[in-house]
């Protein structure tokens, strides 16, 4: 038989056991529950698309111009640059890729950016103008980028004249190359990433230019190699006389990534006006990226370099003012802006 004694210790082991029990099962049950909370809270894998680069031109159907220009232009998307300042609520990850001279940081969006200063700005789709309006029939379309693209590019570092054997245009100095020689610019070889062979100066922008930066080595194939006219009358206005043609020309060179020249830029059937006009609706005038701002302390005037030299001084540019009319800046000027120009096969 059981004594007093016996039974109550009996019974607080069982008691104990069922507290136990009790406890376990509540604890599982806990266990269940918190880990169909931490499921239900836990971030759920991205789905964010990841910016895909544009290396097929796209016609775009719905584009309206901020230079206000008419609908008569067709529009092209191609190739990406940097352009809009970051939002504020865009964290920039730890996955980056190198294109050409620019690193391209991967946001939390699933796009692009590239640091300038202290801020980050979205690589897009570059918005070009088709010049030639019979491009189908012409086999080839003349594009120029809609908007001015980076500052911080003067026509050429310097503005003393260089030796460089057999590369001068003038007969009684052959040797003799000067500042605003497009042939030998900083431009030309930051649009190509390349300089002329000769050239002794730094070759900085080797491989690491706009077209290698805003281009896939797929679209680069598209590009169509293109021979500059550089002669003296591409530098002065189209319906100006020949013998008003600069002094400073230089050779004829062919290159995928271009400028304008004068000529070009005055040209009627590419849409824009003669030199002296200016203003409202000028087809010339181009907006300003956040990022090309950004480039340049002084790029808020909007202007853009042309390739063709001042026909008075070695040391200056042709320039396209905010209000689409022309003017020239010293070569070394660094806030002038860059509009690059390509021909492309468009379907």
């Amino acid at each position: 038989m059981y004594s007093e004694g016996n039974f109550f210790q009996i019974a607080q082991k069982s008691m104990k056991k069922l507290v136990l029990a009790t406890c376990a099962l509540l604890a599982i049950m806990m266990g269940l529950l918190c880990a169909g909370c931490q499921n239900e809270l836990a971030p759920k894998p991205s789905t964010t698309k990841v910016y895909e680069f544009t290396s097929n031109p796209r016609i775009l159907t719905d584009y309206k111009s901020p230079n206000n220009t008419g609908a008569e232009y067709t529009y092209v998307a191609f190739g990406d640059w940097p352009q809009t300042l970051k939002e504020k609520n865009v964290k920039i990850g730890s996955e980056s890729l190198t294109r050409g001279g620019l690193l391209y940081e991967l946001g939390s969006d699933g796009n692009y950016y590239v640091k300038q200063g202290r801020d980050y700005y979205k690589v897009e789709p570059i918005v070009w103008r088709v010049l030639n309006k019979e491009y189908a029939t012409m086999g080839e379309a003349l594009l120029l980028a809609e908007k001015i693209l980076t500052g911080g590019i003067p026509y050429h570092v310097h503005t003393d004249d260089r030796t460089i054997e057999g590369a001068g245009t003038k007969a009684e100095n052959p040797d003799i190359v000067i500042p605003n020689d497009y042939v030998y610019s900083t431009l030309r070889a930051w649009l190509n990433g390349k300089y002329e062979s000769d050239d002794p100066q730094k070759n900085e922008y080797a491989e690491k230019g706009f077209l290698q930066t805003a281009f896939t080595h797929e679209a680069q194939k598209l590009i169509t190699p293109t021979v500059i006219d550089n002669s003296g009358t591409s530098a002065i206005d189209v319906e100006k006389p020949l013998d008003e043609a600069t002094d400073y020309a230089c050779k004829t060179i062919t290159d995928k990534i271009f400028l304008l020249s004068k000529q070009e830029a005055t040209t009627e059937c590419y849409g824009f006006a003669k030199e002296d006009e200016s203003g409202d609706g000028n087809t010339r005038t181009r907006v300003t990226t956040d990022y090309a701002k950004a480039t340049g302390e002084l790029m808020t005037e909007s202007r853009w370099w042309l390739r063709s030299p001042y026909n008075s001084q070695g040391g200056y540019g042709r320039v396209i003012n905010k209000d689409g009319s022309s003017t020239i800046n010293l070569v070394t000027t660094d806030y002038v802006g860059v509009v690059p120009a390509l021909y492309i096969i468009l379907q």
